[in-house]
């Protein structure tokens, strides 16, 4: 999801029929603002979005989406030269269902 143009609310919101469960696991995730930055692999950089948690929460309520379990997987992502605004400490996963 973060190297996709399309944001997930907008995938989501795009289906025929909405899913029942929505699972979602290492998905880079900030208090704040989304925005987007580069990703450095080994051979070359790619287009790498962070999700705002915010964000990404109202957007599945509206979709009509219960959260019913967040976890943590804790891994440091550091954004060259603004460490501080927008360093991720962690990935985080969800899994929302659709509410009945």
């Amino acid at each position: 999801l973060q190297y996709m143009e399309e944001y997930l609310g907008d995938i989501v919101a795009g289906l025929s029929e909405k899913p029942e469960h929505v699972i979602i696991h290492h998905l880079p995730v900030r208090e704040g603002d989304p925005y987007w930055t580069l990703q450095r692999l080994s051979i070359c950089e790619v287009p790498y979005r962070v999700y705002g948690r915010q964000q990404l929460m109202a957007d599945m309520q509206e979709l009509g989406y219960v959260a019913v379990m967040e976890w943590n997987y804790p891994r440091f992502i550091e954004i060259p030269f603004k460490r501080d605004e927008t360093s991720i400490k962690g990935y985080l996963g969800f899994y929302f269902r659709l509410k009945s």
